[in-house]
């Protein structure tokens, strides 16, 4: 019963997320169609021609209609300029930006969790270097971390030639500094609430290890925020993060998108915001299933 009600759940925040982004595109006057051939001198009757051909012309209710039958029946349509099918484009850059996430991610959690943990355990001192990272990295944009980056790379140390071999560990190093900011500060939170409950207080008295006591009795109980803090941020990442692919010249969906926008190609967009949402639903869903996995005491309702 919880996996049915949380799949229903998670087909309407799709459809939700689907029908938002449908209306929103057609409140801008245009479409990519008329766009293009007007650049390209044609006249209104092929422009006409075109838009029925496409179903442009019909109503919006319609052409809604026809939008959410199509989605049902996992068809995303096709591309207003191309005329390549959306789920093609989609699956295309998808694997780009999945890379790039995954290695962020990798880069990210790790270091979130440990300038976290020791961030948190080093609360009671009126200065710690962990804590001002934390704060740094969540503060600090991440197409200015990209720029410095380069910067520091190309001029500064100019060691970025050597990074031809491994291209994505530039882009992925930035967004995983990022990652980790946000990832540290909710670790942070969790420690700093458990560092003084008595269960940890007891394990001291035991003699236990300070490492033992640190991952087992401290950070082990505020795991599940620190989860979802991570699933949130892969969704972010996987939803394609438009400043990093510009700024470093990668494929992927943010790039893609940020193209369709400027150039009012609405099905390549709708489809991306119905690929982003279904990764966050997907995401989500794992994560709630692993709740109990990570921590006992939560169970889920049957």
């Amino acid at each position: 019963m919880w996996a049915l009600r949380r799949a229903t759940a998670g087909i309407v925040t799709v459809l939700l997320a689907a029908s938002f982004s449908f209306f929103l595109l057609r409140a801008v006057p245009g479409n990519a169609v008329r766009a293009v051939l007007l650049e390209s001198g044609a006249g209104q009757s092929a422009i006409a021609a075109r838009e029925a051909a496409l179903g442009l012309n019909q109503p919006l209710l319609s052409q809604y209609a026809n939008y959410m039958s199509g989605l049902l029946r996992a068809d995303l349509g096709v591309s207003l300029l191309t005329g390549q099918p959306v789920a093609e484009i989609v699956s295309a850059q998808a694997s780009f930006t999945l890379q790039l996430a995954f290695t962020a991610l990798l880069i990210g959690l790790p270091l979130g969790l440990i300038l976290g943990l020791l961030g948190g355990i080093s609360a009671r001192s009126v200065f710690t270097p962990f804590r001002v990272l934390v704060a740094l990295l969540l503060a600090l944009p991440t197409y200015w971390l990209g720029i410095l980056a380069l910067y520091l790379l190309t001029f500064v140390i100019p060691i970025r030639e050597s990074l031809v071999s491994a291209p994505i560990l530039l882009p992925a190093a930035v967004l995983g500094l990022s990652v980790a900011g946000s990832i540290g500060r909710v670790t942070q939170g969790q420690v700093e609430s458990t560092a003084g409950e008595n269960f940890v207080v007891q394990a001291r008295a035991k003699g236990l290890p300070e490492g033992d006591i640190a991952v087992k009795y401290i950070l082990r109980p505020g795991l599940v925020p620190i989860a979802a803090s991570a699933v949130l941020q892969f969704g972010f990442l996987a939803g394609g993060v438009v400043m990093t692919e510009i700024l470093f010249s990668r494929p992927g969906l943010g790039r893609t998108m940020l193209d369709a926008v400027l150039r009012q190609d609405f099905p390549v967009v709708q489809g991306i915001v119905v690929w982003t949402a279904a990764i966050l639903v997907a995401a989500n869903f794992l994560m709630e299933a692993a709740y109990s996995w990570i921590d006992p005491r939560v169970r889920l309702v049957e």
